[in-house]
């Protein structure tokens, strides 16, 4: 390489460096703020979205829904919006994919998912989960189904504890 092509290579290199530089300290200066998850102004957002915005001192009642295999800490609470919660935690992990938590307004227990069953929502892991119930569910009596949609199967349906309703 050339001598003159060497110090142009050198002094665009050192340009660039220091440019670089202060591109990315700028960026970082710079960067907009974003509200924190926590804060109240992302409430209204959490509410909009389906989330249920609750605490657990506003709890109805709790009981353990239990069956052979599978037990579930159950409570019931009011949200911002006044429509009753149905929060559930796993005690331990349930070990079938894609679990699926149905009420249905039936009079004697299920056998399996009948059509006029209401999707509740997913239930995973065993972490809590916080479910939106139907209306319906004060005034009449039904079951709450713990469904594996993969495996097509019902794995425990619970009848709906009369303590959890407000």
């Amino acid at each position: 390489m050339l001598l003159s092509h060497r110090k142009t290579h050198f002094f665009a290199f050192a340009v660039l460096s220091v440019l670089l530089s202060l591109c990315f300290i700028a960026g970082i200066v710079l960067r907009p703020d974003y509200t924190i998850a926590t804060s109240p102004e992302t409430t209204s957002l959490f509410e909009e979205a389906g989330f249920v915005i609750a605490t657990e001192e506003e709890a109805i009642a709790s009981t353990t829904l239990k069956s052979s295999s599978i037990s579930l800490e159950a409570a019931t609470q009011f949200d911002s919006r006044d429509r009753l919660v149905l929060i559930l935690k796993p005690n331990r992990p349930i070990l079938s994919p894609d679990l699926l938590m149905y009420w249905d307004e039936t009079a004697s227990k299920p056998e399996e998912l009948g059509d006029r069953a209401l999707l509740l929502g997913s239930l995973a892991g065993t972490s809590r989960r916080q479910f939106i119930l139907p209306d319906a569910i004060a005034e009449n009596d039904g079951y709450l189904i713990l469904y594996s949609q993969t495996g097509q199967e019902l794995l425990a349906a619970w009848e709906f504890p009369s303590e959890l309703k407000p």
